[in-house]
């Protein structure tokens, strides 16, 4: 590339990086300079990139004195400067959102994604622990069968059927909440002509569907299906309810430190 701005004729003239393929139009720009009289000596050429021969006999013939621009490469101290730049030294720390409505809100311990997805998997299987080992209720739900909806709490006892989609957080938008009242309608429907069927929407971060923290969302967004707490599923079955939210908190820490392995428990 040849640099031409405000060139006079005591002006320093630079090319940097002569690439192949450009070495007549470089020549032809020097001719040209020489002719407007902008070239004149003792004008210096500066080449950042070493010159094609030919671009060196025409600077000889102008009378232009040629110098090699090849300073010394510098070492770079990467480490200094990594600990003096400022934005790199602007502290960041990952932000975990917890909605107050989530499950993952009655946790103290840093748990990843991934983590709080398999919390809410064991939560789940312990309910249905709970219910099968203290009461004469039958799990009845036999997984997943191709092209059906994943099921959770299924319970049979004698003629009455009770359904319990598990919910970690129920502050879900307009469709979500939509789709969760429709797969609990449709699992009502399937079973009702052999059974008395109740349909239930498990919200885990409550004790209670009574609490004013949860009566808002239910009420504004939930029209059709009950939403009940861990306190009323508990009821359903006969079994006596948790008593304190640090009683609810201490079986969930007894959970996450039976399940995972965490250096900062």
């Amino acid at each position: 590339m040849l640099f031409l701005s405000s060139i006079k004729a005591s002006s320093t003239l630079e090319i940097r990086g002569i690439m192949y393929g450009r070495i007549n139009k470089i020549v032809y720009c020097l001719d040209t300079l020489q002719i407007k009289g902008l070239i004149k000596p003792p004008n210096k050429l500066v080449s950042v990139s070493k010159c094609k021969s030919e671009i060196l006999e025409k600077c000889k013939n102008l009378g232009i004195k040629v110098s090699s621009h090849n300073p010394k490469k510098m070492e770079v101290d990467w480490s200094d400067i990594i600990k003096t730049n400022n934005y790199i030294n602007e502290k960041e720390t990952e932000k975990v959102s917890k909605d107050k409505h989530s499950f993952c809100s009655l946790i103290d311990t840093p748990l990843s994604q991934s983590q709080n997805i398999k919390l809410g998997i064991c939560m789940e299987k312990l309910f249905e622990d709970i219910v099968s080992k203290n009461t004469n209720w039958k799990n009845i739900n036999e997984g997943n069968k191709k092209g059906e909806h994943q099921t959770d709490h299924l319970w049979v006892s004698g003629n009455r059927l009770i359904y319990v989609e598990q919910k970690n957080n129920i502050n879900l938008d307009t469709e979500k909440t939509i789709k969760t009242e429709s797969k609990v309608k449709e699992v009502i429907e399937k079973y009702s002509g052999d059974h008395k069927v109740e349909g239930y929407i498990l919200a885990t971060r409550y004790l209670s569907n009574e609490e004013d923290i949860a009566k808002t969302i239910i009420k504004t967004k939930y029209k059709n299906i009950p939403v009940i707490g861990v306190n009323e599923y508990l009821k359903l079955f006969g079994l006596k309810p948790i008593d304190t939210y640090d009683t609810y908190k201490s079986i969930i820490n007894d959970v996450i430190k039976t399940k995972f392995t965490l250096t900062n428990f």
